[in-house]
């Protein structure tokens, strides 16, 4: 029998979470038929390898673990695969399968231009791009992809890029630069968690910053999900049948 594990990152914030389930089970409708279980990386429950034996003990044979993260970093390079083989070595006759984040999507670099298209003088206003950050530099490459893919499809080139954590430019150090302009903070975030209320804070103690919705507020987000999923989940099924 097969199953889908969806494996969000987890959260301290309480509306984060229940908004990354909701997006979640909003994912599940496009396969009904389909045993499909919710985890969490870190912090919340169920774990990873709780939604793993919850599948297991319901008759599953095959798991496919689809990260609900917008980049494959170490959450996914790593973190995922060492949970996931705790099972691995408990039940060696399941086939356990992870794939990758969604990373470069057409329609998530769709929602941030829309965003910034519906700005009252948006061709004036100087953007900043906010991203989680990671350990890994492949993440600042994407990220910067991501950018210049917004400034091609806006024809907008005032957008810069930023990082709450690890490699690349930190948001402090980008806010530096424009210190006296209009900026707009565009999270490229899925749900609300600390990053985001932090972002928020300082937005509400300066006079020159104001903030965009998170991506998980989009439905173009949403859609971006359920395609990259619906195609994961054939290629996985296809290449079980060879």
């Amino acid at each position: 029998m097969e199953a889908i594990l969806y494996a969000a990152h987890g959260t301290r914030v309480e509306i984060g979470e229940e908004k990354s389930r909701q997006f979640i089970r909003n994912i599940q409708k496009i396969m009904p038929n389909v045993m499909q279980e919710i985890a969490f990386i870190e912090i919340c429950a169920p774990t990873i390898p709780q939604g793993l034996e919850k599948c297991i003990e319901a008759g599953a044979t095959r798991i496919t673990v689809i990260p609900i993260l917008l980049f494959s970093a170490q959450h996914n390079k790593k973190d995922i695969p060492l949970l996931v083989s705790t099972i691995e070595e408990k039940y060696p006759h399941i086939d356990i399968m992870i794939k990758q984040a969604i990373g470069i999507q057409k329609l998530l670099i769709e929602t941030v231009c829309q965003q910034i298209e519906r700005m009252s003088d948006f061709k004036a206003t100087q953007y900043i791009l906010v991203s989680r950050g990671s350990s890994d530099p492949s993440i600042e490459l994407q990220f910067a992809e991501i950018a210049n893919r917004v400034k091609f499809r806006t024809s907008i080139r005032n957008i810069d890029v930023a990082f709450l954590y690890g490699s690349g430019p930190s948001l402090s150090h980008v806010l530096q630069k424009y210190e006296n302009e209009k900026v707009v903070l565009i999270p490229y975030l899925l749900f609300p968690g600390l990053l985001s209320k932090n972002l928020e804070k300082l937005v509400s103690s300066s006079g020159h910053l104001s903030i965009s919705p998170l991506l998980g507020e989009f439905d173009t987000a949403l859609i971006a999900f359920k395609e990259n999923i619906l195609r994961n989940y054939l290629i996985t099924m296809n290449e079980k049948a060879v």
